[in-house]
């Protein structure tokens, strides 16, 4: 457990198993992330369609993503409209990512 889990759980947006389920539902046999689960919403996992609307959105991407002020901001200007994807390589940057994500509630932000 980190980057945050345990908070998440402590402020009720998630519990631990709900969370791994989720994850594991995000990866294929063959380990490639698949798009349709990534933007699909904990509460929408209930539903068979796995071409549903977040596989209809264009997705956006950014590279070098820093502390992710710019990219959280876009993720959340584009609710609805589109998915962001950000990649970064420090974890000290992916943790502040993560942090203003989770904060805002965003969900329809990947970070890689």
């Amino acid at each position: 457990r980190g980057f945050g889990l345990d908070e998440c759980v402590r402020r009720g947006f998630t519990d631990e198993d709900a969370a791994r389920a989720h994850y594991s539902r995000c990866f294929s046999k063959d380990s490639r992330l698949k798009w349709s689960s990534v933007f699909r919403r904990q509460d929408d996992e209930e539903e068979e369609d796995d071409q549903g609307a977040a596989e209809q959105l264009p997705t956006n991407v950014e590279i070098c993503s820093g502390s992710g002020d710019w990219v959280v901001a876009q993720a959340e200007a584009d609710a609805g409209a589109a998915n962001w994807v950000c990649a970064e390589l420090r974890a000290d940057r992916v943790h502040d990512i993560l942090s203003k994500m989770l904060l805002k509630r965003i969900r329809n932000l990947c970070i890689l």
